[in-house]
């Protein structure tokens, strides 16, 4: 049942204060800026924390392939993401893909000869096979230090 007060609330037409619209943007600029932290720097954290209680089962990595990160639309190099396919036995043959950062090309074609056909230990989710991560502490003896690890 609507008040006569609710009706003459939901009904008004005034334009809304300086005041309103900085809280509401500035909310609304929060909620992008979080979901984008979120994306980028805790992503990986968070599926790496939930896959240590996972099974283990041993897995092999492929050759790998190298790709150049370019700094926005300009030409100069950000750097180089490795990504290494990896498969491994899990109600069948499954596959998956680890992904590393590097910000030379030396580091990166080192590690990724480290990593190619290496075996590895790989985590897989309870109830779902096709769902799997590897964990950057067991590389952490193959990569060197200062591996940044991207997803």
């Amino acid at each position: 049942m609507l008040t006569p007060g609710f009706s003459a609330f939901v009904l008004d037409r005034r334009p809304a204060t300086p005041f309103f619209v900085l809280t509401y943007a500035t909310v609304c600029l929060g909620i992008v800026a979080v979901s984008i932290l979120w994306d980028r720097i805790y992503r990986r954290k968070w599926d790496q924390a939930r896959a240590r209680k996972w099974s283990i089962v041993p897995g092999v990595f492929d050759e790998g392939e190298i790709v150049t990160m370019m700094q926005g639309r300009s030409d100069s190099i950000a750097g180089y993401d490795i990504y290494m396919g990896y498969s491994y036995q899990a109600a069948g043959k499954q596959e998956g893909q680890y992904t590393c950062f590097f910000p030379t090309e030396e580091e990166a074609i080192a590690a990724k000869e480290r990593l190619a056909n290496q075996r590895v230990i790989v985590h897989v989710a309870p109830g779902k096979p096709t769902k799997s991560r590897i964990l950057d502490e067991d590389l952490s003896a193959i990569l060197p230090k200062g591996t940044h690890f991207v997803d």
